[in-house]
């Protein structure tokens, strides 16, 4: 199961020889990728499958401290994540900085995405009047 798993991958990443890198030649590719610029793609590319589904979809804001991050010296370990309820997938995130909470970056977040018909849920902490507002302004409904 595994070495059919591992060929499945390895055609679905585009190696043609039915060989895959080893996991070192994998990490020192993965290292060099430019983390910005992949998440900026990755979030225009969901973003153009959101606005594809009918406009009643929903999705929801929430953050996530990520474990070990801290005692790595990671800056931001906390992630605040718009997740679609329909498609199971992460929209965009954005990095929450230190001692600060998620309301400023649901602003950023918020203005990032397409909101036009759609239902936005979030926890307690980012039921904040001017959130709301701007939930509504853009065109969708918290």
């Amino acid at each position: 199961m595994g070495q059919e798993l591992r060929r499945r991958v390895g055609t679905g990443l585009g190696f043609q020889s039915g060989k895959t890198p080893s996991v070192g030649t994998l990490h020192s590719v993965f290292r060099r990728v430019d983390k910005a610029a992949l998440e900026a793609v990755l979030a225009d590319w969901a973003q153009r499958v959101l606005r594809q589904l009918p406009q009643e979809q929903a999705f929801s804001l929430d953050g996530k401290t990520l474990c070990g991050s801290k005692g790595q010296g990671a800056v931001e370990t906390h992630l605040l994540s718009a997740v679609s309820h329909g498609l199971g997938l992460t929209l965009l995130q954005q990095g929450v900085p230190d001692k600060t909470n998620e309301i400023g970056a649901a602003q950023s977040v918020l203005s990032a995405l397409v909101l036009q018909g759609r239902i936005v849920t979030m926890d307690a902490l980012l039921t904040q009047k001017q959130i709301a507002a701007q939930v509504v302004a853009l065109g969708g409904t918290s």
